[in-house]
């Protein structure tokens, strides 16, 4: 039987510190796609001859679903405690209390966390270290964490010497590699649009390495910044990125760009401009082309640390999982429609070509 999405148990408007749009969007677009997606991957198995099934199709769409499960019931939990505003009581208050000196002290850190890394990896940073805050005996395992050393998740990435590890988002700088594509898939580009999510640290970091980045490669950047949740807030940026006379489109990370794709991709097909992403599905969706970390990968890897912790592996045992290569991914179907040829250098070095 169909998964279906639990019923809000609190009133958005009702609740302190947070936007009423911004509860909606994420209960429409991450809650409600998780379960969307769980149902489909369910569909699949079921339509499924598992005598006669290859072992790796089956591998991997039981990973799926149990990646897809997690995610339904992370989010549930999340939005049946909304709402509460009690002070955490009992063996979590000690440990708050242990770990951070004071249950002020926390909570000023977490709000302050949550402000400076709200979106994309942002939370999932701000949750892991709650719950590694919470308990140092029950294993965690994270996932799309951007640093967990420096925020005190772990000791080091090959020796995480506690009761948690995972799979990190953490790469070098992709800034000029980025550029460089763009400036090898347009031919004579001078300028680019950055189009980047405002009061995102992760975002604001990017585009400082996007600026300079720009000056060796003897390119212009011009940055929109955008707020959610509202998704007609990217149509909205179209006439500020043209005011620019871009020739290209680089659009940057954001948890939020990615629940409201279909909108970010309206930007680049909208205003005519060849883009370049940071995630493949953009590109799977449509996009032109991308050049970051494969997402399924690092998500399988934490699956596997949840296997191997279930079997009796120690978590401080396992190093955190770090993206061991980088790939651009191309739209042909796409680069015709915006009149490109794709050159013979960047077929050769795509992971993949989507036709």
């Amino acid at each position: 039987m169909p998964y279906a999405m639990k019923s809000l148990s609190c009133d958005p408007a009702r609740i302190k510190g947070m936007s009423e749009r911004l509860i909606i969007s994420h209960y429409e677009n991450n809650y409600g796609g998780a379960v969307k997606r769980l149902n489909l991957i369910d569909e699949q198995l079921e339509q499924l001859e598992f005598d006669k099934a290859a072992g790796f199709l089956i591998n991997g769409l039981k990973r799926e679903q149990l990646i897809a499960m997690n995610s339904m019931i992370l989010h549930e939990l999340f939005f049946d405690g909304l709402g509460d505003q009690s002070d955490a009581k009992g063996p979590l208050r000690e440990a708050i209390i242990r770990d951070f000196g004071s249950f002020e002290r926390w909570r000023a850190e977490f709000v302050a966390m949550g402000k400076a890394l709200g979106g994309g990896s942002g939370w999932g940073t701000v949750a892991t270290k709650a719950t590694v805050a919470a308990t140092k005996t029950i294993p965690v395992v994270f996932a799309r964490v951007g640093d967990p050393v420096r925020y005190g998740i772990v000791a080091s990435l090959a020796h995480p010497g506690g009761n948690a590890t995972g799979a990190t988002l953490l790469t070098t700088d992709l800034a000029e590699k980025r550029l460089q594509l763009l400036k090898e898939m347009v031919p004579g580009v001078t300028r680019i649009a950055v189009l980047h999510e405002q009061n995102f640290a992760p975002g604001d970091i990017e585009l400082k390495q996007l600026e300079a980045a720009a000056s060796l490669l003897n390119l212009e950047v011009h940055a929109t910044g955008v707020a959610p949740p509202q998704p007609g807030a990217l149509d909205a940026t179209i006439p500020a990125i043209m005011n620019g006379s871009p020739g290209a489109l680089f659009v940057g990370s954001s948890g939020w760009f990615e629940d409201v794709y279909q909108h970010t991709l309206g930007v680049a097909s909208k205003s005519h401009l060849p883009a370049l992403y940071v995630r493949g599905e953009y590109v799977d969706a449509g996009g032109l082309m991308s050049y970051g970390v494969n997402y399924p990968d690092m998500y399988r890897s934490a699956v596997d640390y949840v296997a191997k912790i279930l079997k009796g592996a120690k978590p401080s045992d396992l190093p955190v999982w770090q993206p061991e290569k980088v790939e651009l991914v191309i739209n042909r179907r796409t680069a015709k429609a915006v009149n490109l040829t794709l050159p013979l250098s960047l077929v050769g070095f795509a992971e993949r070509i989507v036709e």
